[in-house]
């Protein structure tokens, strides 16, 4: 009786894709739900998705109370690649809580995703307790991993190099090895050209202070591209002493080689203290690079 009260109270709702006009609502609802401030174009960039991401939203007349989408992927499995339903943007006003609109979510999404011949669907939970309702279960696990910058520069030199280079040289080297240090890797989502675009030339959500991306590749001593990386820096001070920080995203490594040299570049500029790296895989190799494993990576507080 539940069930069927939840799903009749959900049907209140219209529940349709988007129109255009709708999109800066789109944004402002999920801002909202994950408390977060996003630059401006944020919604433009979201709209340019559509095709891959087929929105949907649900209405409580003209008011857009409830969020959703389901990417098209292509994921790779043990021994095989399948596409997979990437089910992103969920979100429920404050309003609607309690009413089954996110059951009905789901369901819509889960189902057109299965017309489309996708049989498998993942996501990134914010609240992992919320999923299991809808079939899904923990697959992978990730690390954030956080090293002071004295530590990796007690780090052996790698054989290779870091050379920084130009966010259009980045289209072109950073595939590759992307391809090299993922392959056979389960969980992994291959990437098209948008989505290299949108990693590659999206605004960064950080927070002010943090300084324009720098792109790294790692270049073995035979001249291969071996490792890449985005790294960001931040000024700042603790106390009278400079406390300053460098990021890592979207590093990938073909070898304990490439990863090393990178982590050691990131933490060389003057003044920085400590680099970070979120969602790493868990079996990322540099707990086992550093010379004290203590006093090395963890998670950062």
């Amino acid at each position: 009786m539940n069930g069927a009260v939840s799903t009749l109270l959900a049907m209140d709702l219209e529940f349709r894709p988007p129109a255009e006009a709708d999109w800066p609502a789109f944004a402002a609802q999920m801002q909202e739900s994950f408390i977060e401030t996003w630059p401006a174009e944020v919604a433009t960039n979201m709209r340019a998705l559509d095709e891959m991401a087929r929105p949907l939203a649900g209405f409580a007349g003209e008011r857009l109370e409830a969020t959703g989408g389901a990417y098209r992927f292509q994921m790779q499995v043990p021994g095989a690649t399948l596409p997979c339903s990437g089910i992103t943007w969920i979100t429920v006003s404050t309003r609607q809580r309690r009413k089954g609109v996110l059951r009905e979510m789901m369901r819509r999404l889960q189902e057109t995703g299965v017309s489309e011949g996708e049989p498998i669907a993942a996501l990134y939970a914010a609240e992992g307790a919320i999923y299991g309702r809808f079939g899904f279960g923990v697959a992978a696990r990730t690390v954030h991993l956080k090293v002071a910058a004295r530590e990796l520069a007690a780090l052996p030199p790698s054989p290779g190099r870091v050379v920084e280079i130009s966010r259009d040289e980045a289209f072109e080297r950073f595939p590759p090895v992307f391809a090299l240090s993922v392959a056979n890797r389960p969980g992994v989502v291959l990437r098209e050209a948008r989505w290299w675009a949108r990693i590659l030339r999206a605004t960064p959500m950080e927070g002010p202070g943090w300084m324009p991306a720098r792109f790294l590749v790692y270049i073995d001593a035979d001249g291969r591209d071996r490792g890449t990386a985005i790294a960001r820096l931040m000024g700042a001070m603790k106390g009278l002493n400079y406390a300053g920080k460098a990021r890592l995203s979207d590093l990938h490594a073909a070898d304990a080689d490439a990863s090393r040299a990178l982590w050691r570049y990131a933490g060389s500029f003057d003044l920085v203290r400590s680099v970070t790296a979120r969602m790493r895989p868990a079996d990322d190799p540099l707990p086992f690079l550093v010379r004290d494993l203590r006093q090395g990576p963890g998670f950062p507080g």
